[in-house]
């Protein structure tokens, strides 16, 4: 008897998995499922389904890419509680298999596999409280391909060694060298590590069943942070910056299985998207990056080889405005032209039994010229197909930076444009000025100037939604602001409502307003923050002059002019691109003393549902 696949509760819907048909060559699809039951009211999906949608956090494929390691995470829609399922999902060269259901997960364990059938699992000591183990596993399940399914049970324990206590943040394996590099956070020094640096290596061998694990001593510079790691051949490829620095780099990297080339994971436009390269020789000319086309997010991927019809195989976590996060095989032709040859497969399906039956929107987009000769794109998502000319009030989404500097084809369970619009929201999402995705020189364009072209780009494209979607109730618009420079627009908005104006001139009218992780004040931001470095890149040196920048974009300085409803919102992030918590107290603090309509939400970033309580109480039943 075949497990069943965690979420699925009925057989027939087992057969629909079972019998999967085997690869072919086709386009990106978003997995559209038809109804099977009446349509809802609105498009979208309730939040609580948004929630609840198992997310993978962590994940790994073994060397011949038939077997995948996978934790997922799911949130109790009451309590807010995490709870962590390690899956194995075994992949034969005809049909996708449904996975075996291992049990719970640790929330911050990583995996590695070393063979087909054994890998590394880096977790928390049962032994030693604050440390870390090194435990080595087998995984003992056998296939026999092309057609059937692989039997599987719990894995066994080959041998476990202790890590030390700093933190791992990610591994990768190395099969040529046998070397496994591990990147620790930046904790204090930790000599039972064999560093003093970021990287942790260790040598790992098998002779006659018999394993052995040696810690190796490098010399690496103790201040550096590690972004990512890859491994091709006997060599590991990773990029760092100084603690004090910010990374702007948003590449992730992963070698083709020979090492004969490079795929890059980066920013392009509105998603993460692969480019591949190969890999430059000393007699080679300049290779040129060719980007594999999807219609998502890749989130992360392993190379798997080059297969039948000479196709280069990659196997990733994908998502999209419509697809949570599953596992999909991304696969092209180094050869030819990506665009006409490539092919995406979907491998798991966590999220099917909430989206059954569900009509997502995509959005529709949206882009116009803006007075520096830039191309600023966004999106509009309505509450319905129907082309009903009732007004529909609407949330203005603006977004911070990292990782979140840009609105993308993405599934988030924050801020989920689906969730607002199964509400009865219509929904504006802009990448202004300073976005990334476009050119650095986009991205660049916002540096000194916070409170200009930025907020030009923003208020143009409110305008041009307006104008191309005639039903969009310019006298119900609420803005939501996340990220340090989220917030800041929230503020900004607060001293100048009426610089945002609908088609025939007259200010939009602004029923609330929400700030999450906000900036407030460049200068408190700059005296408080972990990345001092941050706020001097996009300010410059801290100056009191009126004429600075710190002066010139400072919302602080007109707060007796704040008068529009607003939600402050910290969950606690301390990390470059959040506004430490102090400043969202501030705000709130402000807005009591100005006798502005005001609640604060102090909670933690897994408080998805209360959260969205908070959201839909403050915007109010339609």
């Amino acid at each position: 008897m075949f497990p069943i696949l965690h979420g699925i509760q009925d057989e027939s819907n087992l057969q629909e998995i079972f019998h999967q048909a085997p690869y072919q060559q086709k386009a990106f699809n978003n997995e559209a499922l038809p109804s099977s039951g009446a349509c809802p009211k609105n498009i979208g999906l309730p939040w609580q389904d948004v929630v609840s949608i198992p997310t993978i956090s962590t994940w790994s494929l073994n060397p011949a890419g038939d077997a995948a390691i996978i934790r997922t995470v799911t949130i109790d829609v009451e309590t807010d509680t995490p709870s962590y399922d390690l899956h194995l999902l075994a992949i034969n060269a005809q049909y996708t298999v449904p996975t075996a259901l291992h049990g719970t997960s640790h929330p911050s364990a990583l995996y590695s596999f070393i063979t087909n059938d054994t890998f590394v699992t880096l977790l928390p000591s049962q032994s030693s409280f604050g440390s870390w183990d090194f435990t080595l596993q087998a995984l003992n399940y056998t296939t026999i391909p092309p057609a059937w399914a692989p039997t599987a049970s719990k894995p066994i324990i080959l041998k476990t060694v202790p890590l030390g206590n700093r933190r791992p943040q990610s591994m990768v394996y190395s099969a040529k060298a046998r070397i496994l590099s591990v990147v620790l956070d930046e904790g204090s020094k930790n000599e039972s590590a064999g560093t003093s640096g970021p990287l942790a290596l260790f040598s790992i061998a098998e002779q006659d069943n018999i394993w052995t694990i040696d810690q190796l001593t490098i010399s690496l510079e103790s201040d550096l942070a590690i972004n990512e790691i890859a491994a091709g051949g006997s060599a590991v490829v990773f990029t760092a910056h100084n603690l004090a620095i910010r990374p702007r780099n948003a590449t992730r990297s992963t070698f083709s299985k020979n090492s004969e080339a490079l795929n890059l994971l980066t920013l392009h436009d509105q998603d993460i998207s692969i480019f591949h390269i190969w890999t430059p020789t000393r007699s080679s000319p300049p290779s040129t990056p060719v980007r594999i086309p999807s219609n998502g997010t890749i989130h992360s991927a392993y190379h798997v080889g080059i297969a039948p019809l000479d196709h280069s195989h990659l196997i990733g976590v994908m998502s999209s405005l419509t697809s949570a996060h599953e596992l999909w095989v991304i696969s092209h032709s180094p050869h030819d032209d990506p665009a006409y040859n490539y092919e995406n497969i979907r491998l798991t399906y966590f999220s099917k039994p909430t989206l059954r039956g569900r009509q997502l929107s995509e959005g529709e987009s949206i882009e116009f010229v803006n007075e520096l000769g830039s191309t600023v794109k966004g999106k509009v998502f309505l509450p319905s197909n129907t082309k009903s000319q009732k007004k529909v009030p609407v949330v203005l989404l603006l977004h911070g930076d990292g990782n979140s500097g840009g609105w993308r084809n993405q599934w988030m369970q924050y801020w989920n444009q689906n969730a607002l619009i199964n509400e009865g929201y219509a929904v504006i999402s802009i990448n202004p000025t300073g976005s990334e995705g476009y050119g650095d020189y986009f991205a660049q364009s916002r540096r000194f100037n916070w409170g200009n072209q930025t907020i030009k780009d923003i208020s143009l494209g409110l305008t041009h939604s307006f104008i191309l979607f005639p039903s969009l109730d310019s006298s119900s618009v609420t803005a939501m602001g996340y990220g340090a420079y989220g917030g800041f627009v929230i503020h900004w908005i607060q001293r100048h409502p009426t610089d945002f104006v609908t088609p025939n001139g007259e200010p939009v009218r602004w029923e609330e307003l929400v700030a999450h992780n906000g900036a407030l004040s460049p200068r408190w931001w700059a005296a408080e923050t972990p990345c001092p470095a941050k706020v001097e890149w996009e300010f410059g040196e801290i100056s009191y002059d009126d004429e600075s920048s710190f002066s010139l974009w400072d919302p602080e300085h007109f707060v007796g002019e704040w008068a529009i409803p607003e939600l402050v919102i910290h969950d606690g992030r301390d990390d470059c691109d959040a506004g430490p918590l102090s400043q969202s107290y501030a705000s709130f603090a402000l807005l009591q003393g100005r006798g502005v309509k005001s609640e604060i939400l102090v909670s933690d970033r897994q408080a998805f549902s209360k959260w969205h309580r908070t959201i839909f109480e403050l915007l109010g039943p339609l």
